[in-house]
């Protein structure tokens, strides 16, 4: 699919707006909970609010490392049909191509470990140091940004 940077910066952006939402949304539940014990049990939900809270960063960050990846994936195609390396190897090959500062390639490396983390229990690897969603969102647009404006 042919994209823009701008385009795929917004999808980023996004997310984060749309973790703003949920925290917000989950945290008043909670507080309605504290306040009024006897919704917990008029609703199912209520005995996972907590959960939810604690969680909800790590699920909005993966959500947003899957947006930038196929923003990623969709100018790779473009440049280079037929070729799907894998997500380390595409994130060097971008940042070569588009001629992304060495600092800001490892941010992102950074941001994929956390995920890969997250998503893959790699609970021996003490070298991953969990990455905010809002630290998240600055270093993958800012990648995203040193793309062409369209391909």
């Amino acid at each position: 699919m042919p994209g823009d940077r701008e385009e795929w910066g917004q999808r980023v952006k996004s997310i984060e707006r749309q973790f703003g939402a949920a925290r917000f949304a989950v945290d008043r539940l909670r507080n309605d909970l504290r306040r009024d014990p006897t919704i917990a049990g008029r609703s199912p939900v209520a005995p996972y609010v907590a959960d939810t809270l604690r969680d909800l960063a790590v699920t909005y960050l993966v959500r947003m490392f899957a947006e930038f990846e196929s923003g990623l994936r969709s100018f790779w195609g473009a440049v280079k049909p037929g070729k799907k390396p894998m997500t380390e190897q595409l994130i060097n090959g971008v940042a070569s191509k588009c001629r992304v500062p060495d600092p800001l390639r490892v941010e992102v490396h950074q941001v994929r470990a956390y995920r890969n983390r997250v998503v893959h229990g790699n609970e021996y690897d003490e070298a991953v140091t969990p990455v905010s969603v809002a630290d998240a969102r600055r270093s993958l647009v800012l990648f995203l940004n040193r793309l062409p404006f369209e391909w």
